[in-house]
């Protein structure tokens, strides 16, 4: 009963911690759900056909105002920010058609990737993958790239057969896959133009079994390539003050749900967890350091343990809290393990203690010129902190990209990154070529931002 009263209590006082950093802050709009970016745009355009899109986007050409389009605000990048005019498809959701001869299904850009989802649950169909995060709308996904893991499995981006883009002088145009602006136009991180309808291919609902196990964090160095390959999905938990390693591997299987935790206890452990990452804020020594490596030592982080659920059950984190940020860089897999020791090498060097865990995950190549992918199987590795000082980020996330050079590291477009135009320049071999083909697109240049502007020297 004790225990009982106690977890309430953690739960009040989690749940008060979260929505109070939300309040204090008291400024409309929010670009980012973690509360990391707010800005007053003279303008939020909320469109709901793509007639009244265009003539937003017409108007904006004319005056030669700043556009960015957001969507849910699930990004620690200011890329989506503008003083100016801010679109929001909200308004532009749900599915447009669905062909279960080719296998597409087409939806307006507004549409969640977890509505998405459900969607084709009912009628027995599922998206081949899924990132950890199902908040995002369609075309935030695809303009970033955003990703799940395996060696086998590309960017969601790659997912798309088609789509529907209007540019800044109002005109729509329709890219199929293959032909010349597909590879060049689908990542093109909101400077071409306003996605507004995406294609999508998909395939028969599925279940996946996952098996966790905890390893030590040398071991999981050493075999990094061979346990990329152990399954189908994989990805790794590290936590480097107590050397341990979480290994997740997910296949596809007939067999029936079992195994899974019930929601309360998923909800329960959640803000368990909130409340320690908000005790690391106060006392970032004690958590980072002795009470982390209790918890991962005792197996309450780390717990082995094997399920088998729904696809998106498993992708998907529950209970998913948002109060922290994310850096990532993706660099070449064979690199992986010798970055990952860089990053640890920092860590101990500059006594960086991190209240967070570090998470790896593995991504096939692909052709799009300004997927973090291109041309490379990629290993991402993400860096989060929890309520970061601003000299810890510039400490551990700045200094692991500097250090990441030297295996050119690329940024996921969607979470905290600070390059330039050289490092992009060496990193993104058709950097030069999606430039210029931008400037065709948006002569004006409506759609770069300040933080744009600066990354790419506009």
């Amino acid at each position: 009963m004790k225990l009982y009263f106690l977890t309430l209590f953690l739960m009040f006082v989690a749940w008060y911690l979260s929505s109070n950093e939300t309040r204090k802050s008291g400024r409309t709009p929010l670009i980012s759900f973690d509360n990391e970016y707010y800005f007053p745009p003279e303008m939020v355009v909320m469109p709901t056909t793509v007639d009244d899109l265009a003539l937003t986007l017409i108007d904006a050409n004319r005056k030669g105002s700043k556009v960015r389009v957001v969507g849910s605000g699930h990004s620690w990048s200011p890329v989506a920010t503008s003083s100016n005019v801010i679109i929001s498809l909200a308004k532009m959701t749900g599915i447009v058609s669905l062909n279960t001869v080719s296998k597409e299904v087409t939806v307006l850009a507004g549409t969640t990737l977890y509505d998405l989802s459900k969607l084709l649950e009912d009628q027995g169909y599922a998206l081949p993958i899924l990132p950890s995060i199902s908040d995002q709308t369609v075309a935030g996904a695809v303009a970033t790239a955003t990703h799940m893991t395996g060696v086998y499995h590309k960017n969601m981006a790659n997912l798309v057969t088609e789509f529907k883009m209007i540019l800044a002088n109002g005109t729509s145009v329709s890219v199929k896959k293959y032909s010349p602006l597909y590879e060049s136009g689908l990542i093109n991180i909101g400077l071409f133009g306003v996605i507004t309808e995406i294609t999508f291919q998909f395939v028969e609902a599925y279940h996946l079994k996952e098996i966790v196990q905890p390893l030590p964090l040398s071991e999981c160095l050493e075999k990094m390539e061979t346990l990329f390959h152990s399954a189908e999905h994989v990805k790794m938990w590290l936590e480097i003050h107590s050397e341990s390693c979480g290994l997740f591997q997910f296949n596809r299987t007939e067999e029936k749900v079992k195994n899974n935790p019930s929601p309360l206890f998923m909800k329960v452990t959640g803000y368990l967890f909130e409340v320690i990452q908000w005790i690391a804020g106060i006392a970032p020594s004690c958590v980072g350091g002795k009470v982390m490596e209790l918890l991962l030592k005792s197996g309450v982080v780390f717990p082995p343990q094997e399920r088998i659920d729904l696809y998106r059950n498993v992708f998907n984190i529950p209970n998913y809290q948002a109060t922290h940020i994310e850096a990532e860089l993706s660099v070449a897999l064979e690199n992986c393990s010798a970055a990952l020791s860089d990053l640890i090498d920092l860590v101990h060097t500059k006594h960086i203690v991190i209240n967070y865990i570090i998470e790896v995950r593995v991504v096939a190549a692909d052709k799009l010129w300004m997927s973090p992918n291109y041309n490379q199987l990629s290993c991402h590795i993400t860096q989060l902190l929890y309520n970061p000082s601003e000299d810890k980020i510039k400490t551990y996330f700045e200094g692991f990209y500097l250090r990441s050079r030297q295996f050119r590291g690329r940024p996921h477009w969607g979470k905290w990154f600070h390059s330039n135009f050289k490092d992009m320049s060496e990193m993104y071999p058709k950097l030069k070529d999606f430039l210029q083909l931008r400037k065709e697109m948006d002569p004006k240049g409506i759609f770069v931002n300040d933080f744009l502007k600066e990354t790419f020297d506009l």
